[in-house]
């Protein structure tokens, strides 16, 4: 990654950005009990302000909006863009990332949904200058800052994306050359920075990059070590911050092998390899790797229910 001093770039408003309604003639979702099957436009099921326990429903079932499954751009392995949105034009720049925002809290205002995720790559337009990245993120932040304050739509959880660009191929935590591990740990950094200002509630990591392919290439007890390692030094700079969030450990099969939302996230012309072994398959090898190395403390297990945490739980 280049040092080089870049020129600032000036703060500007797209006119295309402000005052944009990219969903007219959609009124706001609301609970309605009496609604039909046919009637799609109201929650039938889900009431937010119902009372459970002392507690409204949705704080108990904390439904959030992924901004990588909005900006999926209808694209696989075999062919280009399907998807034509008007708030999106496919490129890399501020302005762009800035619409794509924009029309995604306009998507969970109509919603009512108060919470959304997102991976750092898709927030902003990646560079290989380390002072105009750091100028994006911070243009950007102060964007969403302001979103939040007029909307009360918060983060969730956010997650840095250590599996998409080429470096990563052979791993991130893992990785056997000390640059990339080192530009893994500094993303994570960035990352965890910006998820403390824009107040998130959990901070993700996914391993989707951990493992190998044949055991006498590898040495697994050092790339285990180096796994700990970097997992241990992000739970000791969170508490540096002193970031009061929970942190998140997502194993690669969360989502299930054959489920489209696990390839959104996934990177482009990827394959499936049933060779490759992965560090982090499952519930249980996550739970089990965290406990022997003493981050259970630390780190919690993000999964869905079914399988995979009843077998953790036997």
């Amino acid at each position: 990654m280049s040092h080089v001093q870049a020129g600032k770039r000036q703060k500007t408003r797209d006119a295309r950005t402000e005052n944009v309604d990219y969903f007219q003639g959609i009124e706001r979702i609301e609970y309605n009990n009496m609604a039909t099957a046919t009637d799609t436009a109201y929650y039938r099921h889900y009431n937010s302000g119902e009372k459970i326990l002392s507690k409204d429903m949705e704080e108990w079932l904390k439904y959030s909006v992924s901004f990588t499954e909005f900006k999926y751009d209808g694209s696989d392995a075999q062919g280009r863009p399907t998807f034509n949105r008007q708030w999106d034009d496919h490129t890399n720049t501020v302005d762009n990332c800035k619409r794509c925002i924009r029309a995604f809290y306009d998507f969970c205002t109509k919603l009512g949904v108060k919470y959304w995720t997102a991976f750092d790559s898709d927030l902003v337009p990646q560079t290989d200058n380390w002072d105009e990245n750091k100028s994006n993120w911070d243009e950007i932040t102060d964007y969403i800052t302001e979103l939040v304050q007029k909307t009360q739509i918060k983060l969730l959880w956010m997650a840095p994306d250590l599996h998409s660009h080429p470096r990563y191929a052979s791993g991130a935590f893992t990785s056997n050359e000390a640059i990339t591990f080192v530009q893994a740990a500094s993303q994570i950094k960035k990352c965890l920075e910006v998820s403390q200002r824009l107040n998130a509630e959990c901070f993700l990591l996914w391993p989707y990059r951990e493992g190998y392919d044949a055991v006498f290439q590898t040495d697994v007890a050092r790339e285990i070590k180096l796994f700990a390692k970097l997992l241990k030094i992000t739970a000791e700079y969170r508490d540096r911050l002193n970031y009061k969030c929970q942190l998140l450990l997502m194993p690669y099969q969360s989502f299930g092998r054959n489920c489209r939302t696990i390839d959104m996230w996934r990177p482009r012309c990827d394959f499936d390899s049933d060779t490759l072994n992965r560090y982090m398959w499952d519930v249980t090898s996550c739970l089990y790797f965290l406990k022997f190395h003493s981050l259970d403390r630390y780190y919690k297990v993000c999964t869905h229910p079914g399988q995979h945490m009843y077998l953790a739980g036997v």
